[in-house]
């Protein structure tokens, strides 16, 4: 049986928003994981990833997407009224 060489199908310039409850090495279940793996294997694709994820923490290793906290943007949007 003949190897194909894997060919990218993954367009450079997409971004991606992915949520989440929890991100290693702060994570409690399955969830993390898997989110973890999954992005790292699109960011090694040139996918640019911005994860969203309900708690303030660092995240060490874990240098190739931007990582925000809710928290932060509940205080950007306080600019526009009640949040």
């Amino acid at each position: 049986m003949k190897k194909h060489k894997r060919s990218s199908t993954i367009n450079s310039e997409m971004k991606i928003l992915m949520l989440g409850w929890e991100l290693p090495p702060h994570n409690s279940g399955g969830l993390g994981v898997a989110c973890y793996q999954m992005s790292k294997a699109l960011a090694s694709e040139g996918v640019d990833i911005d994860f969203i994820s309900p708690y303030t923490a660092k995240h060490p290793g874990i240098d190739y997407m931007n990582i925000y906290s809710t928290h932060s943007f509940a205080a950007e949007l306080s600019r526009f009224g009640r949040v």
